[in-house]
């Protein structure tokens, strides 16, 4: 499979000590992009062992016993009014490999009326996504886009395998 979705994967809990320790706050009021990937380090301990392990808890879901986690990459990302994320498949962005790569994205808040879509075979499947839920693409996977938002905003944190 090219995509994989699971509801709900990190805990609120979780998700909000990521929140606390990368200082995201309620961005209701945020305009313009929160943070970019090079100020986000995988040197918090607490916020490593949570992202480590739910990669390690994707992986059993997976299947996929050689995927390794990859610290150098984590990036949060947010969408405000107007942003969106273009039909798109990961292949420039992510290393080559003889292995498949994953690329995770979490959500942390969703309070827009975004979607994440996919492209399946001869149908799309579409997602609003909650706080924890993970959606996996693979290195040349499934096309996918995220929905232009026009109300509300939505933040992701993204880490991939190697």
């Amino acid at each position: 499979m090219s995509y994989f979705y699971f509801h709900r994967l990190l805990s609120n809990e979780h998700v909000n000590i990521i929140k606390d320790q990368f200082n995201i706050k309620d961005l209701q009021h945020v305009n313009g992009p929160l943070l970019s990937r090079n100020q986000l380090r995988l040197d918090n301990k607490i916020v490593k062992t949570i992202i480590e392990d739910l990669f390690n808890r994707c992986k059993a879901k997976i299947g996929d016993t050689n995927m390794k986690f990859d610290p150098s990459y984590i990036e949060v990302r947010s969408y405000f009014k107007d942003d969106y994320f273009d039909w798109h498949i990961d292949y420039e962005t992510m290393p080559k490999a003889d292995h498949p790569i994953y690329e995770f994205v979490v959500t942390l808040d969703n309070a827009s009326d975004s979607l994440t879509e996919v492209k399946n075979n001869d149908k799309i499947d579409s997602f609003k996504t909650s706080q924890g839920d993970v959606f996996i693409v693979t290195r040349h996977g499934a096309e996918h886009r995220v929905t232009k938002v026009t109300t509300g905003y939505r933040t992701i944190i993204k880490f991939r395998s190697l």
